[in-house]
């Protein structure tokens, strides 16, 4: 879609007017709507990657954009990796940091020994 720079709300919430890898673009000039990423598993498509890009980052406190991974200069913005066991923690509703104290009481079923119906 296509924006005019230094316009805002051209490109909703997830979006960012600009043009990628033009260094002498101002306000006024044409651009298109760019995803905002802060890594690869952000863009849509499928051939997008997370290009950084300082100038966007400090807009919008995003990474950078999607961008094909065609015209990226590198392989993108990898995604931070999740192990299981932090993954399980989280579904348990456990907090690490508290030794596997209910992050809820009401998760334990009982609360200081008060009926959860209650």
């Amino acid at each position: 879609q296509r924006c005019v720079l230094g316009e805002s709300g051209q490109c909703g919430a997830a979006g960012f007017c600009g043009v990628y890898g033009a260094l002498d673009s101002a306000d006024g000039d044409l651009g298109y709507c760019q995803q905002t990423c802060d890594c690869n598993a952000d863009c849509d498509h499928p051939e997008a990657v997370c290009a950084p890009d300082p100038f966007s980052a400090g807009i919008t406190g995003r990474t950078g954009v999607c961008v094909s991974e065609l015209l990226a200069e590198g392989p993108g913005v990898a995604c931070p990796v999740t192990t299981t066991a932090d993954a399980g923690a989280a579904d348990a509703g456990v907090n690490a940091a508290d030794s596997g104290v209910p992050v809820n009481p009401a998760d334990a079923g009982l609360d200081a020994g008060v009926d959860a119906a209650q």
